[in-house]
Formats: structure tokens, sequence, C-alpha cells
């Protein structure tokens, strides 16, 4: 009953849940992303252009920026916004690779206890022949059953709704409502 409630919550997005998720970057940029040295990035690549605009002779409208050295401005923008996109995508390929090696281990497995025979190769009968009381196909389905209810309940874990955004931590209905989820 619990899960469902949350579930239902987190599913309609509403303008207060916009606006507070706002509030909540804003305050965490301004708290812990404006540095020094962002300040000092950001000086450095307005001051280049400015620089770079006074200094050629035609301050005309069209303006093209060519006299400009392109090498200080990226690696104040673009070099820290390619690290960034680096580091979500190699988080999103880790898990992915977490997910496989699951989705791997399961089919293993599932094929030892469905179709693997431990048999010897000697002269007396040993193995799945030994044990002729078992049903192997009846075994192989309820181990295919438990995988399946295991997948799902992971997928059930895995979808939940996320209590770790901006607001969760920093406003205190945001405190509420992670609680709540959690």
């Amino acid at each position: 009953r619990r899960e469902a409630d949350v579930r239902k919550k987190a599913s309609i997005p509403s303008i207060y849940e916009a606006l507070i998720n706002l509030y909540s970057a804003i305050l965490i940029f301004l708290l812990h992303l404006v540095s020094v040295e962002s300040l000092l990035g950001i000086a450095l690549s307005v001051g280049l252009t400015y620089y770079s605009y006074y200094k050629t002779n035609d301050n005309a409208s069209s303006w093209d920026g060519s006299a400009m050295d392109w090498v200080l401005l990226s690696f104040a923008v673009i070099t820290p916004m390619s690290a960034s996109i680096s580091m979500v995508f190699s988080r999103r390929e880790s898990a992915l690779r977490h997910l496989a090696e699951f989705r791997a281990t399961l089919l293993e497995l599932y094929n030892a206890h469905a179709s693997w025979d431990w048999d010897k190769g000697g002269e007396s009968p040993s193995g799945r022949m030994t044990k002729s009381d078992i049903d192997w196909l009846k075994h192989g389905d309820k181990v295919l059953a438990e995988m399946v209810s295991m997948c799902e309940e992971l997928f059930r874990f895995l979808s939940l709704p996320q209590a770790a955004r901006a607001r969760h931590r920093i406003t205190q209905t945001g405190k509420k409502e992670a609680k709540a989820t959690l």
C-alpha cells in the first residue's frame, strides 16, 4: 500500500515540485559550484571576448570573433562540460555492465540447474542418472520461476521513485518526501 502511494505521488509532476527543484538547483549552484576557479573561468571567458572585440580595428556589428584565441576559451568552457558528460556516460555504462553480468550469471545458473549433468564417466552411473526420483524438467521450471520472480523484484526496486534529487536534501518538504519514499 505504501509503495503504491509513493509511486502514485511520484508519477504526477506538479508546478510546485518544478519550482522546488529550481530553487534547490539554484541554492546548490550558489553554495557548492560557485568557487574562485569558476569565477576566474567566467572572468577569463568574458574578458577574453571583450579584449578580442576591442583589439580588432573594426568594431562594427559584423564582428565574428576570428581574432579571438579560442584555445583558452575552450579550456575554460568546453573541457569541463565534456568531462562531466563523459562521467555521466561512464556511470551509465558501468550500471549497464553490472546488469549484463547479473543477466549472464542468471543464465548460467539456470543452465546449470536445467541441463548440466555431472556424470564422472565411470562404469557406475553418476550424476542425474542416479537421482531417478527427481523430475528434472519440473526442477528447471521451478528454478526459472524463481529467477523470474527475482527479476521482477529487481525491476520493482530499480523503478522506485527517486529520493536523491536536490530538493530531497535542501528543502524541508523535499526531506519529508524522501523520508516517505524511503
